[in-house]
């Protein structure tokens, strides 16, 4: 008998931070186009409190020099955004007003506030809560556009369970290593500047420990552990990604790597902790049958979203 896959809601985590007022851009900066994704256009003034709402979730000054730097991430998401919402449109999927405010509702209580105090704050750093409310409803349509179309396409056997249990079963005095990781991907030489200068800040936020490396993961990261808060999960040594393996092996609890460049990525590693494997921490069944699933389903949401980012009309204007 197949047991249930359990999907969790993608969550949004914001971490507020004091901001420096942005200036006023004027009426025609507001509704020039900056990008055209479809049918559908990005506004300069989208473009600006999507910036905003990035450095205010990293722990970031909005300073011109700041916003600049995470401009090309804050396009590339809200391009995303449009697809997926675009993706679900086109196969029937609909994300009510009650999807919305109980996504609102939910990263209220992440930040320990009511709804109406989170919505006294995001007025208060100049954020309009527009921003925040279009960003949940793409994530809200992308979750249902996985549960809905994708998860039908994910089986997972007792075969595969009972093979993974024994492979653990395996590794009983091995040490494991819990690992996160950042991917700022460029394009061009400025982009490439620009996110060298972004690594190094976000390294030295994950150090002072000020802004969990989940919170700037699930804002800037573009790899396929960004829904997750750029997390890998624990990971044996011979599963470590053989590029990087000689760089966690050298990383201390809660540490974090230098930037490793790989195919025009920026890579951030950290170890957030190791270890020993007992029999007492091996994952139940139900637990192996999730982390099979899930690693299927994130695969394949990545190679979806990859396809239909292929085969759309993207016109960047900047």
């Amino acid at each position: 008998m197949m047991k249930k896959l359990y999907i969790p809601f993608l969550a949004l985590t914001l971490l507020m931070a004091s901001i420096v007022a942005s200036p006023k851009m004027s009426a025609a900066e507001n509704f020039s186009i900056v990008s055209v994704v479809n049918d559908e256009a990005i506004s300069a003034i989208d473009l600006l409190y999507r910036s905003e709402l990035l450095l205010i979730s990293s722990g970031q000054q909005n300073t011109k020099p700041n916003r600049d730097k995470v401009k090309n991430q804050a396009l590339n998401s809200l391009i995303e955004e449009q697809l997926k919402l675009q993706e679900a449109k086109r196969q029937n999927i609909e994300v009510t007003e009650e999807d919305v405010q109980n996504g609102f509702q939910t990263l209220a209580e992440q930040n320990n506030l009511t709804s109406e105090e989170f919505t006294a704050m995001i007025k208060q750093q100049g954020i309009p809560k527009a921003t925040l409310l279009a960003q949940i409803k793409a994530q809200v349509a992308w979750s249902k556009v996985i549960a809905q179309v994708l998860r039908p396409q994910v089986d997972v056997s007792e075969n595969d369970i009972n093979a993974r249990l024994e492979r653990l079963r395996e590794n009983v005095g091995k040490t494991q290593y819990l690992i996160g990781k950042i991917s700022l991907p460029f394009e061009t030489e400025e982009e490439k500047r620009q996110l060298a200068q972004l690594s190094q800040q976000i390294i030295q936020e994950v150090q002072s420990k000020r802004t969990p490396l989940q919170v700037i993961a699930s804002q800037f990261s573009r790899g396929p552990a960004a829904a997750k808060g750029g997390m890998l999960g624990w990971l044996y040594e011979a599963e470590l990604p053989s590029d990087f393996a000689s760089q966690i092996l050298n990383l201390q609890d809660g540490q974090i790597s230098q930037p490793i460049i790989q195919d025009d990525v920026y890579h951030l590693i950290l170890l957030q902790q190791k270890r020993v494997v007992s029999e007492e921490s091996l994952p139940s069944e139900d637990d192996v049958l999730n982390q099979i699933g899930l690693g299927r389903l994130d695969s394949l949401q990545q190679k979806y979203l990859s396809d239909i980012k292929s085969a759309a009309f993207i016109d960047n204007r900047i």
